[in-house]
């Protein structure tokens, strides 16, 4: 029986025909080899697995969450007495600690956790410490049997090694302490969690310093002289002379130890974090227990927990090599510990215990000789910088990664209650899922042996896969069946025979097939492989091989899925689908890496999943790879095979956009991609190497993708363009399923003869005539060369109801003759035309420009640019004499021949032209004269907000200080101008020099221009100290552009100083120019050191704006 992937009725459905079926993938025991070409690919279909989710596999989950699972205990770092009396002394003399529990290794060592399963847990540990660490807290405090939160804190201690998040965790914990309990309270007992966490950090870091300086002694305490007593107790010795003798022998024995302790050589050997963790005690002593000494409180920390537990059990911390301790020795060990406490405590014996009194003498006498040397240990914390800890004590074992995923897995929702934020919850919650339930975690128990175990890790470790299932399965032998191994990934699915061969293996993207006609029956069958066998876990197998695919390919529409054949339907249960960051783009990219044995790009995936969620434009300009040396270059060619393919079924993203690549070699998969793809809308390929069969090819899948989108299309830069190019995309456009057909097209630069012009027209006249309606509303032709070819294109511009309100026609090398024509069928058709951009056509006549006039008074038109087009100052005369019009207009007029006549023209029409709001006049070469006779026009301008000139200085009959003072006056009239760009340029008449200094002066007191241009002036330092003058007083400026001015050092001091003191400026971009000029010259070595330090500055001060 077939039936529907997710659960429902039975079916049993084909996959549609692909444009190619794929070469099978055949990997007996090895991943697949890349292949530089991109096959197409193909996901089967599926159906609904099985398994019984109340009753869990043999393998894949862990057993049943009870005392036992928790490790044992590691020895107790504090075994000395914590309970100290009023005279600081214990009350009883200590036992060893000796651990609660047996550690059940036959638990937890059959557990699996990947390398992303471990970097997700302690992800998770280093976002709870850093910024809810009072979920850490609460792991304690919920924990009934306080026996485990010795095994608490050493794997969460141990988590925060591997995140560098340690000595925060134990800030938090000893502040905890110290908060919430009074300073007449004894704090930081042995029970406490803080002297957990803060044991659990001491046994890792401190361990070796004190087998360093302690370790001599204790072997002779121990061993050399372990029949020597050091009793003091009269009660246990025979006569006074013999208690005297013993206390002259510990006090001796005690001076040892004090004198190793308190070596200056010693206390610079003190792990640095150990020294950090002495002064958070000063810290929170000095804050909440002001009226106390804080020296014995750093004591507490220093001797009780750290130096006292190794002296009194010293073969815990490997001080001696044999394990035993007698009797006596203990009680000699536990002598020394009580005087070294109190001494650290500056606290003498009491009658509680009269045969210590007789040593109170000696603890007032060394009190402050230790305090002296806690003193010295927290003098040396605040210059601590070297923390590195060794690589060991950073390793999160498999003991560590199963406790603190049971943790997670027990509290989750508790910890969901507690982080407070939003958008922490959800990332919190998302991790979590990513991680997996506890219960389900994949583990070894059952009856596999210790060298097949090794088998399966070394191959998962060889492949790179986490195992999402591992059990028997039963497969036909020569003499019988043969009991293999079944290891279910999450990319691959293989057996292991003995002596740890792979047998049969397949990856998911070519599962075609599962069937389990009888209850045992597994059967996976893939595009060129196949694996059999029986097994009593059969419904369990069949759920993991669906939750794995689902957590790669959950995007996939069912009827790309592999097909499910299982009897009865009832062995079937629903999969729950997981919404995952952009359509889970990221888990189809990772497994599709794995296909093709293709290194994944983690920036890549890093960058989908925190920057593009809100974000649906793919852009490939933004992902990079790295080199062994560190440099960043853009993606191979190979590498882009997994990310098209996992674009395939994605529903997030809306806008692939790729530039300036070759992509001949990844055709066959971009063409497969844009035949699935359904949620793509627009598409931009831009320069990017394919020839014209491609194309054909290209336009050919996406018309036969019966749900394509794609409705803005930019295939510009790419000059293969010919008639049967145009054919491919004629169809596309006249049968697309966009809802409202193409309606951008930008296919610049890419027709290659009259004969692809054409057909390029033909096309556009065509989509109306079958659509039934014209769907073109942007159009870009630029750089082909239509010459005579423009009666079918005037056609279709003069339709009626022509939508178009976009339409570029720069430098396609239209006739003079036909460009009148052109014009017409534009102010005929096009009424609702926004954006024409006529620039490079040459309009020399004005019969030639008959029909602008038309054109400009169309209410919709807000921007015409007619940029290194108009070549006689009566087409001007008559452009700007046309009809008052509705709204207001964008005129750009750069790079035309204009001269002194056409300097007039604007100067007596300038007052009237009450529509235009932007004049761009850039490299017009007025000219100095011509510059005083347009601004004088300008002046009386009531309309006009941004005003280019760039470029158009030139030495005139008048002396340049007129033209200064006419800047000056246009800046000062009435006219609204906010933007005014007057940059100078390459030739020495182009540049006003100092002169430009008398009207950077008057902007210091400007209110209206916002944005100013002074670029290429060659002004030196005293333009830019005069412009950072005006910056440090003037809150209008919002714009500054004033490179190649020949700055130097002064100039960009100045301007260093002013930034620090504007508060409006927004954009200014650093003067590369400049800069660069002076790094090449000949100056100084340490004169260029100091241009860099400046350019820094300069660089820094506005990446602090935002610029």
């Amino acid at each position: 029986m077939s039936v529907s992937n997710r659960g429902g009725t039975a079916a049993k459905l084909e996959a549609p025909p692909l444009l190619a079926i794929p070469p099978a993938l055949s990997i007996p025991g090895a991943p697949k080899p890349l292949s530089t070409s991109s096959s197409s690919l193909q996901f089967p279909l599926m159906a609904p697995g099985s398994g019984k989710p109340d009753t869990p596999p043999l393998v894949s989950s862990t057993p049943t969450l009870s005392p036992a699972l928790v490790p044992a205990p590691s020895p107790s770092l504090s075994t000395v007495p914590t309970s100290i009396d009023s005279a600081g002394v214990g009350s009883e003399e200590p036992e060893p600690a000796k651990p609660q529990y047996q550690d059940p290794i036959e638990e937890h060592q059959h557990l699996l956790y990947s390398d992303r399963e471990s970097n997700l847990i302690q992800d998770i540990y280093h976002f709870l410490i850093t910024k809810y660490p009072k979920v850490l807290w609460d792991f304690f405090m919920l924990c009934e049997n306080r026996e485990r939160w010795d095994l608490y804190s050493d794997s969460i201690v141990t988590a925060s090694f591997a995140r560098s998040t340690t000595l925060s965790l134990i800030r938090y914990f000893v502040n905890d302490e110290f908060q919430n309990h009074p300073p007449d309270e004894p704090s930081f007992r042995d029970n406490c969690i803080a002297s957990k966490v803060i044991k659990s950090y001491l046994r890792k870091v401190g361990s070796k310093y004190l087998c360093d300086m302690l370790g001599d002694i204790m072997h002779k305490i121990c061993i050399a002289e372990q029949k020597i007593s050091y009793e003091i107790d009269p009660g246990k010795l025979d006569s006074h002379d013999e208690v005297v003798k013993r206390q002259i022998l510990l006090q001796n024995k005690m001076d040892i130890i004090l004198g190793r302790i308190t070596d200056a050589t010693n206390i610079d050997k003190i792990p640095p974090g150990i020294r950090l963790v002495a002064s958070y005690f000063l810290e929170m002593a000095q804050k909440y227990c002001a009226e106390a000494n804080p020296l014995p409180i750093v004591g507490n920390f220093l001797i009780l927990r750290y130096i006292n537990p190794a002296i009194f059990s010293p073969e815990q911390f490997g001080l001696i090599r044999s394990g035993k301790i007698s009797p006596l020795v203990r009680r000699n060990l536990v002598l020394l510990s009580k005087i070294l406490q109190n001494i650290s405590s500056g606290v003498v014996f009491t009658s509680k215990e009269q045969y210590m009194v007789p040593m109170n003498r000696y603890i007032e006498q060394n009190t402050t000789r230790l305090w002296d040397y806690f003193k010295a240990v927290m003098a040396q914390a605040s210059t601590t910088t070297n923390l590195v800890i060794d690589s060991d004590i950073c390793t999160v074992s498999l003991k560590d990664l199963h406790l603190l995923h049971l943790l997670l897995f027990q509290h989750k929702e508790h910890i969901s209650s507690l982080i407070s934020v939003d958008l922490d919850r959800k990332m919190f919650e998302k991790k979590l899922d990513d991680l997996g339930s506890y219960s389900n975690k994949v583990s070894f128990a059952f009856a596999l042996g210790s060298s097949a175990q090794k088998h399966v890790k070394d191959l998962l470790m060889q492949r790179k896969e986490e195992a999402s299932y591992i059990g028997y399965l039963n497969v036909p032998g020569k003499k019988g069946p043969d009991k293999l191994t079944l290891v279910v990934g999450l990319n691959r699915i293989f057996t292991v025979k003995k002596g740890g061969k792979v047998g049969a293996e397949g990856h998911f993207v070519e599962l075609k097939e599962i069937v389990s006609l009888t209850p045992r029956e597994v059967r996976l069958i893939f595009t060129e492989s196949e694996i059999a066998g029986e097994s009593d876990q059969a419904d369990d197998i069949l759920g993991s091989v669906r939750r794995a695919f689902e957590q790669n390919f959950g995007m996939i529409p069912d009827a790309f899925r592999f097909r499910l054949n299982i009897s009865p339907a009832t062995r079937i249960s629903p999969i729950q689908a997981v919404e995952k960051k952009c359509s889970g783009f990221v888990d189809a990219y990772k497994s599709l890496c794995n296909y093709h044995n293709v290194a994944c790009n983690m920036a890549l995936c890093w960058d989908v999943e925190n920057l593009y969620t809100d974000n649906t434009k793919f852009n490939l300009h933004h992902f990079f790879s790295e080199e062994s040396g560190g440099d960043t270059v853009a993606m191979a060619t190979s590498e882009l095979v997994p990310v098209f393919q996992a674009l395939w079924h994605n529903t997030h993203f809306t806008w692939l956009l790729t530039k300036d690549r070759k992509l001949e070699k990844t055709f066959t998969t971009l063409a497969d991609m844009l035949h699935f793809n359904t949620h793509l809308t627009a598409l931009t390929l831009v320069n990017v190497s394919l020839s014209a069969s491609n194309w054909a090819g290209l336009f050919d899948a996406m018309e036969s993708n019966p749900q394509c989108r794609i409705q803005h299309l930019d295939v510009s830069s790419n000059p293969v363009f010919d008639d049967k190019v145009i054919g491919s995309l004629s169809s596309f456009l006249n049968t697309s399923k966009a809802p409202h057909g193409v309606v951008t097209l930008e296919m610049a630069d890419t027709l290659v003869n009259p004969k692809a012009v054409l057909a390029a027209w033909a096309m556009l006249i065509s989509v109306p005539k079958i659509r039934g309606v014209n769907t073109l509303t942007h159009l870009d032709i630029s750089g082909n060369k239509i010459g005579d070819n423009t009666t079918q294109l005037a056609q279709w511009l003069g339709m009626t109801g022509n939508p178009l309100t976009y339409l570029n026609l720069r430098n396609t090398n239209i006739a003079p003759a036909k460009i009148a024509s052109v014009f017409g069928a534009i102010s005929q058709g096009c009424r609702h035309i926004k954006t024409l951009i006529a620039s490079g056509l040459k309009i020399s006549k004005p019969e030639e420009a008959a029909h602008l006039a038309q054109i400009i008074s169309i209410p919709a038109l807000a921007s015409l640019d007619l940029s290194e087009s108009i070549a006689s100052e009566k087409i001007i005369l008559d452009l700007l004499q046309s009809p008052p019009r509705e709204g207001t207009i964008n005129l750009m007029l750069r790079g035309c021949d204009l001269g002194l006549v056409a300097a007039k023209i604007l100067r007596d029409i300038a007052p009237k032209l009450t529509s235009i709001t932007t004049l761009d006049l850039c490299g017009t070469e007025l000219g100095d004269d011509g510059i005083i006779l347009v601004v004088e026009g300008i002046m009386l301008n009531t309309t006009l907000l941004s005003l280019n000139m760039n470029g158009c200085f030139g030495k005139g009959t008048r002396p340049r200080t007129d033209v200064i003072r006419a800047l000056q006056k246009l800046i000062a009239s009435d006219c609204p101008l906010e933007s005014l760009k007057i940059g100078g340029g390459t030739k020495a008449t182009q540049q006003m020099s100092k002169l430009m200094l008398p009207f950077l002066h008057s902007l210091a007191t400007n209110e209206s221009i916002t944005e100013i241009d002074v670029s290429g002036h060659a002004m030196g330092n005293p333009g830019a100290v005069a412009l950072a003058k005006v910056l440090q007083v003037n809150t209008r400026l919002t714009s500054v552009y004033w490179d190649d001015n020949t700055t130097s050092i002064l100039g960009f001091t100045a301007m260093c100083s002013a930034l620090k003191a504007n508060q409006t400026l927004r954009c200014m971009p650093l003067p590369i120019g400049d800069i660069s000029a002076l790094l090449s010259s000949n100056l100084p070595e340490e004169t260029k050191k100091r241009v860099r330090a400046l350019s820094n500055e300069l660089q820094q001060a506005l990446v602090s704006r935002g610029m």
